[in-house]
């Protein structure tokens, strides 16, 4: 996409309601997408809500971490007290099926941080506590995991499990949250 004059250029073939709107050049010689002050152009940005995500996104990130150290555990606990291996390709293959499956659960959990934090932000809350939260996640998981290792009669099935442990991280997240007044 080489110099051009103003209607044969790249932006200006892609996006010819840019070039109608055209109304002169910056002081850099690029074309300017919109007239006016910098004000006028940027939508006003409450800061107080990108920061309360910037935390949300942070409490994502620790919770998957925490979660998916709690399933890594678990996953050497299942394999050297819980399984019969009879080889050391079964065990490579219990540790791998079970490592895949708690990252896997690990990164669920993170959506629904990321949704319910979210919530919490545009309702204009803040998480606090979040590094005792993300580990309550995580030990919540893990608790979960060598009950059911434990007493397999507790195992209820994917789909029930699932939703105990997106339930148990809706609602550790929401006791999490307090007013951004009191914050």
């Amino acid at each position: 996409m080489g110099e051009g004059h103003e209607t044969g250029t790249w932006l200006n073939l892609a996006f010819p309601e840019v070039t109608r709107k055209f109304h002169g050049r910056r002081h850099d010689g690029r074309v300017a997408l919109a007239s006016g002050p910098r004000s006028r152009q940027l939508p006003p940005v409450a800061g107080d809500t990108s920061e309360r995500m910037r935390i949300v996104i942070y409490y994502a990130v620790w919770t998957v971490m925490c979660a998916a150290a709690a399933g890594l555990v678990t996953a050497l606990i299942h394999a050297w007290f819980f399984s019969y291996i009879p080889n050391r390709a079964g065990l490579i293959d219990t540790l791998f099926g079970d490592a895949v499956t708690a990252l896997a659960i690990a990164a669920g959990q993170g959506a629904v941080v990321l949704v319910t934090g979210g919530v919490l932000a545009r309702r204009g809350r803040a998480l606090r506590g979040t590094v005792l939260l993300g580990l309550l996640v995580g030990l919540f998981d893990f608790v979960t995991y060598v009950l059911q290792m434990a007493a397999p009669v507790t195992e209820l099935g994917w789909l029930p499990d699932i939703a105990v442990l997106v339930g148990a991280t809706v609602i550790i997240t929401l006791s999490g949250g307090v007013s951004a007044t009191t914050a």
